[in-house]
């Protein structure tokens, strides 16, 4: 005898939301991976235009540009967070990486046009 399988539809529905939320998550996070590239190639720029500067303006550029890289650590921590988070709490870490984010492009619009 061939025990049939059966799947109640709340199963199926809850297998769909995971995969949904499995191709989400994928998403957000190569669209994030690739925003952290652009920003690292920014804060390279940076660093480049601190080089050139006198040697007073180092010690504040180089205290600005390790705040942009705690900042840019941080978003990295977030993303992190967020991908290992429950469904439940996907939503919430989600916005604070969206927060993370607009914090750290704010910080080196700032720095850039101090620059």
């Amino acid at each position: 005898e061939v025990a049939e399988a059966t799947v109640k539809p709340s199963e199926t529905k809850n297998a769909a939301k995971t995969h949904e939320h499995d191709v989400g998550r994928a998403e957000f996070k190569q669209k994030l991976a690739a925003k952290l590239e652009q920003f690292d190639r920014q804060l390279e720029e940076i660093r480049m235009k601190v080089a050139k500067l006198g040697e007073n303006a180092h010690a504040e550029w180089d205290e600005k540009v390790a705040d942009l890289v705690a900042k840019r650590d941080a978003v990295g921590e977030r993303i992190d967070e967020a991908m290992k988070a429950t469904n439940e709490a996907w939503e919430t870490l989600q916005e604070r990486v969206h927060d993370a984010w607009g914090e750290l492009e704010k910080a080196a619009a700032k720095a850039e046009a101090e620059l």
